[in-house]
C-alpha cells in the first residue's frame, strides 16, 4: 500500500467517524484543561481517570502524633455520579472544586494551594514546577453524630496527590497519596 493510499484511507475513516467518537474526551493527564477551565473533561472523565488503588501516608501535625499509613480506593460511582473515597472503614464522596481558584470557591473550608501543600506553595509555584495552572482539587466530609472529619486533595500529577485531613477533636494530618499501580 502506498503512502498516498494509506493517507486517503485514514482521512476517509476520520471523515465518516461517528460524532460520539470524535467528541469523546480522553483524559491523559490531570494537567489537561478541565473542571475549572471550562474545557474537554468532565467530573466523570476525571473521576474515572483517578479511580484505582492508592497508598496514603498521613503525618500528624500539631498535637496529632505519628504517621498513619493505609490503602484507599478511589472509584467512580455511576449511580450517584460521584468519585468515592473508601478505606479504613470509611466511605465518602469526593467533591470537585469547580471554580477559578483566584475567586471564592464552593468548599466549606480552605482549599487553596497553600492549605493543600505542606510547604504552603502558591498556585504560581505549582505552575512553575509542572506547567499546570489548574490542578484538580477535591474535598470530603464525614459526620458521625457530633464528630466530624474532613479533608482535601490536590492531584499534582497522574499518580500523586497531597492534601490534609482534620477532625472536630482538633487532630490534623498532612496527607500524601500515591497510585498503587502506575498508568
Amino acid at each position: 500500500m502506498t503512502r498516498r493510499t494509506a493517507c486517503l484511507m485514514t482521512a476517509s475513516f476520520l471523515a465518516f467517524a461517528p460524532p460520539a467518537l470524535a467528541q469523546k474526551a480522553v483524559v491523559l493527564s490531570v494537567c489537561q484543561d478541565g473542571l475549572e477551565g471550562g474545557a474537554s473533561q468532565t467530573h466523570e472523565d476525571m473521576g474515572r481517570f483517578l479511580s484505582g488503588n492508592w497508598g496514603m501516608s498521613a503525618n500528624g501535625t500539631g498535637l496529632t502524633l505519628g504517621v498513619n499509613v493505609m490503602n484507599v480506593t478511589l472509584s467512580w460511582d455511576d449511580a450517584s455520579e460521584t468519585l468515592m473515597l473508601s478505606g479504613q472503614g470509611m466511605t465518602a464522596p469526593l467533591h470537585p472544586i469547580r471554580y477559578n481558584l483566584s475567586e471564592d470557591g464552593d468548599a466549606p473550608f480552605d482549599m487553596s494551594m497553600e492549605a493543600l501543600t505542606p510547604t504552603e506553595m502558591t498556585d504560581g509555584d505549582a505552575e512553575s514546577l509542572n506547567g499546570c495552572a489548574n490542578l484538580p482539587r477535591y474535598y470530603w466530609q464525614v459526620n458521625s453524630g457530633p464528630q466530624k472529619s474532613w479533608g482535601g486533595f490536590l492531584f499534582y500529577d497522574n499518580n500523586n496527590a497531597t492534601g490534609f485531613m482534620a477532625n472536630s477533636a482538633g487532630g490534623s494530618r498532612n496527607v500524601f497519596m500515591s497510585r498503587s499501580t502506575s498508568r
